[in-house]
């Protein structure tokens, strides 16, 4: 029945199995193997949202997940992947299959569609099990398949968790096949829109790697098989890297690709950093963002930031406040010229910046994705600046001002970020302190306002 590729072809069939959905429901099941054929004939005949018919079955399957195969656990967790709700008391049960015994058990491939299946509903209850996954990565990238690597890094990107060794291994043990096959200029394992995939989970972590010359040059003798998203990937991978100018040529045509269709619609935040990035690092470049484009991208950016300037402009208060009672010389909302940007905290007279983020990775707090990029442009323009986390800033203790555990942690921050002799305390601070740099991370004697790092 469900021989041939779902979609209008499933069509002729809705009819007999929207009248089968209720006394199926109600039959018992009678093994596990004819439960995911059921499943799998619903999901390819496009029932993706039957919230009772998936609910109903997640439940089965999760009694019967200790005694699942790798192969059944395996092609469960794809079918209710391509559901639209997430059924936790699988998920949770499959976790505990999978963790439970010894992960050897499942080969990488298998692992690469867990990865995929855990991370696509976008849900942060499974790190643990990712964690374990990136170990496979690291340990064994180098006989993974390209394609399973990719699977594994886009499944990271989207659960913003970074795994150093797991995202290196797997870019290093891509970067060969992908080097081969621009040298013969044979296509490789992996198609455009994966390439794209690898480029942006690199970009959007930080990561520095010999992949992004590869992936470049390879793409520029395939540019007409890169998809509009795919586009959009590599414009913003380029973006990052600050390869704009060695590689002008892919830049213009992938820009011009954008907008062309409607899949920067799903991507108009990103979209939007695009065009402000053209305007920082390639005004020179002959194509012009799209109107539309740019209208519904600020639109975007103002939803997504509260507002034109500061995103947090409380934490940043805060913030303030703090270094205030510690007496450092600051100052808050400081509008960079030329550029959409405001600095959160400018520190001392200098180009010295602190800004309060929510993007950063959820197990390292290190900035990611727009951060990276706002990071990038101020620097650009000589400013150096540090991300204060907002979910760690929130999860420290209110304290005496300049004395409790937000000041410590300040403290802590600005360990070795601004030079000795940057002139930090205000005038105004009572002369019984004495004017020891708070970015030296020393405390002052006797004096009660001051703790050592």
């Amino acid at each position: 029945m469900y021989g041939r590729v779902g979609g209008q072809e499933g069509k002729r069939y809705y009819p007999l199995l929207s009248r089968m959905l209720k006394p199926l429901l109600e039959q018992p099941v009678p093994d596990v193997t004819t439960l995911l054929r059921c499943i799998k004939a619903y999901h390819w005949a496009g029932y993706h949202q039957q919230t009772n018919f998936y609910s109903h079955f997640a439940a089965v399957l999760a009694q019967s997940a200790p005694g699942l195969s790798p192969e059944e656990l395996v092609e469960a967790c794809s079918l209710f992947a391509g559901a639209t709700q997430y059924q936790d008391r699988f998920y949770h049960a499959a976790e505990q299959r999978v963790l439970s015994k010894d992960i050897s058990e499942f080969t990488p491939h298998q692992l690469s569609l867990i990865a995929h299946a855990f991370t696509v509903h976008l849900v942060p209850f499974h790190d643990v099990l990712l964690s374990r996954i990136a170990e496979v990565v690291e340990k064994q990238a180098m006989d993974m398949e390209p394609r399973d690597i990719v699977r594994c890094l886009s499944a990271f990107h989207r659960a913003v968790l970074y795994f150093p060794g797991a995202v290196e291994a797997g870019l290093a043990a891509c970067s060969v096949p992908l080097f081969r096959s621009w040298l013969l200029r044979k296509p490789s394992k992996l198609r455009c829109a994966e390439v794209a995939e690898l480029l942006e989970s690199a970009a959007f972590f930080g990561v520095e790697t010999d992949l992004v010359q590869v992936a470049l040059d390879y793409l520029t003798d395939r540019v007409d098989e890169v998809t509009e998203r795919a586009s959009i990937q590599v414009v913003f991978a380029m973006c990052l890297t600050g390869t704009v100018a060695t590689h002008s040529k892919l830049l213009l045509f992938l820009f011009r690709k954008i907008g062309a269709g409607s899949a920067w619609e799903s991507h108009r935040l990103r979209v939007f950093h695009l065009w402000v990035s053209q305007l920082m690092q390639f005004p020179w470049l002959d194509a012009r963002m799209k109107r539309r484009c740019i209208d519904a991208g600020l639109r975007a950016w103002c939803l997504h930031r509260r507002g034109y300037g500061c995103p947090h402009p409380e934490e940043a208060r805060d913030v303030s406040a703090e270094l205030q009672a510690m007496g450092v010389q600051h100052r808050t909302f400081v509008a960079v010229q030329e550029t959409p940007y405001e600095v959160d905290i400018a520190l001392g007279p200098g180009k010295y910046a602190l800004l309060v983020a929510s993007e950063t990775a959820r197990n390292t707090l290190t900035p990611v994705g727009s951060t990276l990029l706002q990071m990038k442009h101020l620097k650009d323009r000589g400013w150096r600046c540090l991300v204060v986390p907002r979910r760690a800033w929130l999860l420290l203790e209110s304290g005496p001002k300049g004395q409790g555990p937000k000041a410590h942690y300040l403290r802590a921050l600005l360990e070795g970020f601004l030079p000795p002799s940057a002139p930090l305390l205000t005038s105004d601070v009572p002369k019984t302190t004495p004017a020891t740099s708070v970015a030296s991370g020393i405390g002052v004697k006797s004096s009660p306002a001051s703790v050592e790092a």
